[in-house]
């Protein structure tokens, strides 16, 4: 078995662990009971077990080294899930608890793999390059950026429409794009922050489809767009509401569009 497949195996096993054999008892009783939680203690110790069955049927090492690794895992998995019990429960510390969780798998796969300084140091610039610079960056454009150019474009149109129907003057708010507008103006009781997470999912699906050549995706992703749409745009009954959610989700599509080919011509 090479390299990647053990640490695919053991990030196969991390999952196992933390998402198939983690009841949803042993989760509130973690958050409500902390470190006296009795079920954080037989997660810690199901991704201990886990990680020891995976290195000792698949890598070449001793038994006392596979369960001094797996007992490493076991304390940071212990750890780190106790540090999370006294954090609000939300996407940002889910999503670095899972790091945190692979970077340790990454680091017992590395040491294994007789990593030094000097190999972390030659992996990292083979990630950080031009590449993925401009990659990063599209995506960055793409969100808050591409937000404000669109909410400037719209700008001399906001004021125009009708006023009955908004519950928010968007044009005081240059972050405001045309689904935002819509969800302040047309849609009584809408999820907050609604519009500008779709206006961003929007563009980065675009800018997806076209970094990886599938300019079709985006005639796919306009078609869908416009069916959960058309029911709202119609019960509204406003042209002038309907127009500018047309310049919107053009304005969108073109600024994606166009930082995608602009990105795809550099990388190439």
């Amino acid at each position: 078995m090479n390299d990647i497949s053990l640490l695919l195996l053991l990030i196969i096993a991390h999952v196992i662990g933390d998402f198939y054999l983690q009841p949803n008892p042993w989760v509130i009783c973690r958050y409500r009971k902390h470190f006296k939680s009795p079920a954080l203690y037989k997660h810690a110790g199901v991704h201990g077990i886990l990680t020891f069955l995976i290195l000792i049927l698949f890598s070449p090492i001793s038994s006392l080294t596979c369960v001094a690794l797996a007992a490493f895992i076991l304390i940071c998995h212990l750890s780190i899930d106790l540090l999370k019990s006294y954090l609000q429960s939300s996407l940002r510390w889910f999503l670095l608890d899972q790091a945190l969780h692979i970077l340790c798998l990454i680091a017992v796969w590395g040491w294994l793999d007789g990593w030094n300084p000097d190999t972390v140091t030659s992996v990292l610039v083979n990630i950080i390059n031009e590449k993925s610079l401009i990659i990063a960056l599209a995506y960055i454009i793409c969100a808050k950026p591409a937000s404000i150019i669109i909410s400037l474009m719209l700008k001399k149109w906001t004021p125009h429409l009708d006023r009955a129907n908004a519950s928010t003057d968007t044009s005081t708010d240059i972050s405001t794009d045309a689904d935002t507008a819509f969800t302040k103006s047309a849609t009584v009781g809408s999820l907050k922050s609604a519009g500008e997470t779709i206006g961003y999912l929007e563009r980065w699906l675009v800018l997806s489809f076209v970094l990886l050549d599938l300019l079709s995706g985006i005639g796919f992703l306009l078609a869908a767009k416009s069916v959960f749409r058309f029911n709202d745009l119609s019960k509204s009954k406003d042209m002038k509401l309907t127009e500018y959610i047309m310049l919107g989700t053009f304005s969108s599509v073109t600024i994606a569009l166009g930082v995608g080919l602009f990105a795809t011509y550099i990388i190439k």
